[in-house]
């Protein structure tokens, strides 16, 4: 299987794929059960939770997302340390030479804002795999929260999980899928505009 993850200090997002570029199997929001401000006892303990909901199941690939820190982002520093921590525990114990891709925003999702994107993620969910998601959150509200202003809800780690592993760009990293690659390096959109001058973004499915 495939393992996409999205880390957090203490809640992350996780998805498990059948493969690279398949089907969504299965998901979940992880909380590490360390309440402390001991860094590594906090690592741990979310490495500790993601191992106890994977249980038995193979990891045969992994993605993750890697952490940037940008020119104006210092204040942001030591979060994303924080985060680039639980990401390098996660590679440790199920990282593989040659099956193991770590992508930042950019190279997985493009320049994307997150509402669109996660907007366009759950138009190219499967009806099966929309059920597997509805179980774990209420997609109704979701949507409706994806249209206003203000913080999303915490299952926006859950959707951006589901949307690493759906990465062309991580399919291509993992597999070396030449069409893959080319449909990442393809716009994803194109723009019309309406006759009272509105923006409207048109997706590619």
């Amino acid at each position: 299987m495939l393992l996409s993850f999205d880390p957090g200090k203490r809640l992350s997002g996780a998805a498990l794929f059948d493969r690279p570029g398949g089907q969504l199997q299965d998901a979940a929001l992880i909380r590490g059960q360390e309440t402390g401000d001991v860094a590594s006892v906090v690592w741990l303990a979310m490495i500790d939770a993601l191992r106890e909901w994977i249980g038995g199941r193979e990891v045969t690939w992994l993605a993750v997302e890697q952490m940037v820190i940008r020119p104006g982002m210092l204040q942001a520093a030591p979060a994303l340390m924080h985060l680039q921590a639980v990401t390098g525990g996660v590679i440790g114990v199920y990282g593989k030479a040659g099956a193991c891709c770590a992508l930042t925003p950019e190279q997985w999702k493009g320049q994307m804002q997150k509402r669109p994107h996660h907007t366009r993620i759950l138009s190219k969910l499967t009806t099966r795999e929309l059920a597997v998601l509805g179980g774990l959150m209420d997609l109704d509200s979701y949507r409706a929260a994806l249209q206003l202003d203000g913080d999303l809800p915490e299952e926006h780690n859950l959707v951006d999980a589901i949307g690493i592993g759906m990465s062309r760009a991580v399919q291509y990293a993992l597999l070396g899928d030449v069409e893959a690659r080319k449909t990442a390096q393809q716009p994803k959109t194109r723009t019309s505009k309406t006759s009272n001058g509105m923006k409207v973004i048109h997706w590619k499915r």
